[in-house]
């Protein structure tokens, strides 16, 4: 455990002075290696052999896809259409926010690029009908977490990848709690707008036309999820007929295909890929060290005494150490370093793998919006003008949402298993 000790060490003073979690977690990984002896080779060799996995090519086509769709406006044409039929309600706005949101996780797996996405959509347009602005932030931020708990999720291709667990079985697991939390946030919309103003309902003759013309934007999600799921395409199959589709309506459909959008989201997905290769690879470094120490097997072994006695008090500890460590990780990070000795750890004591990565998912969902660096926060902290705080107290209902739904899953497991 001495070399586990070591890296944990490094890691923590690292992230204190401020540096990339990646040169971080690489920095740590590194120096455990090196106190145990290993060649210098091994680093690349972990490295190399964590990003060149076969799991991982979808990452970079899901992530193209989401930022198209944000480049192109299509996600602005999408929310437009939603508005048409909710955006009168009391709280409209915010009805379309989880609507879009539930909707653009179904094709984009990212939840940076849902926020990003929804924050240029409808930020604005709340601000123009009255809404305060600190809702507003907290709205979209937490709506975009929902980009990696409705399938297709690039963090359940990650955890598939680190605990080889079927990423099929993953996504159905994750549609029914994906669209409980929805409905969770939808309740929290309700609550927390009952005074604001209500906007002019669009004629029928108004909504049908949108429907006209837009209407195919529907079917993307049908693409995707529905190829996936009927088993038509595989999971990196399909991410590339989303994106054929998508470039097909934005230019035989809609007539307005750019070479500059293109250039754009290839620009933007080069760079989102990279910092995602980036950790995962680091992590695995700094897991390796992990494995080699055995520190995996001895955290199995000193838990199980917990799960003997409360399986309840396993989860509540577990997502607490998670919460914390969602508080200064990056999630990909703490998938790469922790599940996999939480994952042995659950295996061994025979509690429900699936169930336990749904909750993980979930809690990493708060960590995307809860101080001090959750990323979401900081994308939308810029489109509402707010300080990151302010963004931080508006997404405090939607955390309490995410606990209840948590809570909701590990109370009953059905849920992940509902779908197969």
């Amino acid at each position: 455990m001495s070399a586990a000790i070591l890296v944990v060490l490094v890691l923590g003073a690292l992230l204190v002075t401020g540096v990339p979690i990646f040169i971080a977690v690489g920095g740590a990984g590194f120096i455990g290696l090196t106190a145990m002896g290993q060649p210098l080779s091994t680093v690349a060799q972990v490295f190399i052999s964590s990003v060149g996995s076969f799991a991982l090519i979808a990452i970079p086509l899901f992530v193209f896809m989401a930022e198209y769709m944000t480049a192109t406006g299509i996600m602005l044409r999408l929310t437009n259409l939603l508005a048409a039929f909710v955006g009168h309600w009391r709280g409209g706005i915010g009805y379309v926010t989880v609507l879009a949101s539930a909707k653009f996780a179904a094709f984009s797996g990212s939840s940076a690029a849902n926020a990003a996405a929804l924050s240029v959509a409808l930020i604005p347009r709340m601000r123009e009908a009255g809404y305060p602005m600190r809702f507003a932030a907290g709205v979209v931020a937490a709506g975009g977490t929902l980009g990696i708990l409705i399938p297709p999720s690039i963090n359940m291709i990650l955890y598939s990848a680190v605990t080889g667990l079927p990423v099929l079985q993953l996504f159905r697991a994750g549609i029914v709690p994906g669209f409980t939390l929805a409905g969770a946030f939808m309740v929290v919309v309700a609550i927390l707008c009952r005074n604001v103003p209500t906007l002019p309902r669009v004629p029928w003759a108004a909504r049908w036309a949108l429907v006209r013309r837009d209407g195919l934007l529907l079917l993307l999600p049908v693409v995707v999820f529905g190829s996936i799921f009927g088993g038509i395409f595989t999971v990196n199959e399909s991410a590339a007929a989303g994106i054929f589709f998508a470039m097909l309506m934005q230019s035989a459909w809609f007539r307005d295909f750019r070479w500059d959008h293109l250039h754009v989201a290839l620009v933007q997905t080069a760079k989102t890929t990279s910092m995602i290769y980036l950790i995962i690879g680091t992590a695995s470094i700094f897991g390796h060290v992990l494995t080699l120490s055995q520190t995996a097997h001895d955290v199995a072994l000193a838990i199980a005494p917990v799960i003997h006695e409360s399986r309840w008090l396993f989860f509540l500890l577990a997502m607490l150490l998670l919460i914390v460590l969602g508080t200064v990780i990056d999630v990909a990070a703490v998938t790469y370093i922790v599940i996999p000795i939480l994952d042995l750890t659950v295996m061994t004591n025979g509690l429900d793998r699936i169930q336990f990565a749904i909750m993980f998912i979930i809690n990493m969902e708060m960590a995307l919006i809860h101080p001090p660096f959750g990323l979401n926060a900081f994308i939308v902290s810029s489109a509402a003008k707010l300080t990151v705080g302010e963004v931080f107290l508006g997404t405090i209902p939607f955390c309490g949402a995410m606990i209840l739904v948590m809570v909701l899953v590990a109370a009953f497991p059905e849920m992940t298993h509902w779908l197969g």
